[in-house]
């Protein structure tokens, strides 16, 4: 056959009988579980987080401070200040998803300073997360 001549692999040629092991079949369906994920985002993840959907004069203090350019320090310092007591404990039993969180307010939000940091390469950004 034409698939043969042209160095096409047996598999090519007739149904492959190699992906029914149970091992490629738990892959085929973790793959379209992960496509249809990334297809179809979750209503909440396609959403504007509130921190920059409000306008500019009900944003929460650290997201001003982070429009203006303040210090880095003052920024991170506001973000824990707009913790609760349990947020406060957790931030500080778990820092690494503290600022995780952080980095995700500032990824998803809109504002033309954050995006402006973005250009940057985030630089603002990389000084307010190791802050």
């Amino acid at each position: 056959s034409l698939l043969k001549a042209y160095g096409a692999p047996q598999c090519a040629a007739r149904p492959c009988t190699r992906s029914s092991s149970p091992t490629s079949q738990r892959l085929a369906s973790l793959m379209t579980a992960a496509v249809a994920t990334v297809a179809a985002p979750a209503p909440a993840a396609t959403a504007m987080p509130a921190a920059c959907a409000a306008n500019e004069e009900e944003r929460p203090e650290w997201l001003r401070l982070f429009c203006a350019r303040a210090p880095a320090e003052e920024v991170a310092a506001a973000w824990k200040a707009g913790f609760s007591a349990e947020q406060a404990k957790e931030a500080e039993a778990d820092a690494p998803t503290a600022r995780a969180r952080l980095r995700r307010a500032v990824v998803d939000c809109e504002a033309p300073e954050v995006r402006a940091d973005a250009a940057d390469g985030w630089r603002y950004t990389g000084g307010v997360l190791r802050a």
